[in-house]
């Protein structure tokens, strides 16, 4: 007989099937506690993907998933002047916009003239 102990299980916040604890990721600030003391997300994986998914297609804003801040998503005026009003601002790379601050246009299209040549 393969008894399953009901501590070792949750029912996700989302889809309110009841799973066990290696279906919720583990988090370090807050959240449910696991009977090891473990803090966990109050989604299951499964459920986190499709919500990542949705907000996702809701707000197309690239989302990085690399934890480096290079290339991580930032706002760039077109016109500096201007200000970060509407019509005025995309959504770069960081690394594009601290490029963007350093170089002029004219010095930017010298990068890009150098390197299309190297282009396969």
């Amino acid at each position: 007989m393969n008894f399953k102990h009901p501590k070792e299980f949750k029912t996700c916040n989302k889809c309110e099937r009841n799973l066990k604890y290696d279906k919720f990721r583990l988090r370090k600030d807050v959240g449910w506690t696991d009977i090891t003391g473990k803090m966990r997300y109050t989604y299951c994986k499964e459920c986190e993907k499709k919500r990542f998914k949705d907000a996702y297609k809701k707000n197309p804003i690239p989302q990085m998933l690399s934890k480096s801040k290079s290339r991580a998503p930032s706002l760039d005026r077109i016109i500096p002047s201007e200000g970060y009003v509407r019509g005025n601002i995309v959504v770069v790379c960081d690394i594009v916009n601290r490029l963007k601050s350093d170089a002029s246009l004219d010095d930017m299209k010298k990068i890009l003239s150098f390197y299309s040549k190297y282009e396969k």
